[in-house]
């Protein structure tokens, strides 16, 4: 779970050993949490996780007090004293609270469960009516048949192509001929003064 920052209000985070703290400014609460994650966390600490942390930070303390006496540097003050060993009714609590989070915990993932089904639903809901609400589709308007009308040629409309296409085809064929038929000419005329000029 992430902090949300608004900083123009104050904010609660927890220390591994001092417990539940409140930062004046969220920014604050969310640095030291980015930058201290062994002792800082936006939710409360696991009697487990904080006894883990706690190891953690002595051995680190301990690598940073070798470190300092090998480089000639001050070495860092002593850490602080552990929390005090909790009373049998102070225990008795911690275990109650920890039961009573393990089932809201299991409480909690059934309803998230429901609730992301119902939302999937909800969706599925919402494309089908969106689906149901939306006009079929049309044929392009851009498509035309000849004349300028649209849609498909009539079969009056094909046999009129079929006669306009073969007209061109033929047009084609006798500009091809005329052009075939003058160049032969020309070759003969040539060939017939080569012939005189002899």
């Amino acid at each position: 779970m992430a902090l949300k920052i608004n900083t123009n209000q104050s904010a609660v985070v927890y220390h591994v050993n001092d417990g539940a703290v409140t930062f004046p400014y969220a920014v604050d609460a969310q640095h030291a949490i980015s930058n201290f994650p062994w002792e800082w966390r936006d939710e409360p600490w696991s009697p487990a996780d904080a006894a883990k942390a706690r190891d953690d930070i002595a051995e680190r303390h301990a690598r940073e007090v070798d470190d300092a006496k090998v480089r000639g540097l001050p070495v860092p003050r002593d850490l602080p004293p552990p929390p005090p060993e909790p009373t049998p009714e102070e225990q008795a609590a911690i275990m109650e609270h920890a039961q009573a989070v393990a089932e809201a915990n299991e409480r909690l993932k059934v309803a998230r469960e429901k609730a992301a089904k119902k939302k999937a639903e909800e969706d599925q809901i919402a494309a089908d009516e969106a689906m149901v609400a939306s006009p079929p589709p049309q044929p392009d308007p851009t498509r035309r048949r000849p004349f300028g009308r649209p849609g498909e040629p009539t079969p009056a409309e094909l046999e009129q192509i079929k006669k306009r296409e073969a007209a061109v085809a033929a047009k084609k064929a006798a500009d091809d001929k005329i052009v075939a038929d003058k160049a032969e000419a020309d070759r003969m005329a040539i060939a017939a003064n080569s012939t005189a000029g002899t």
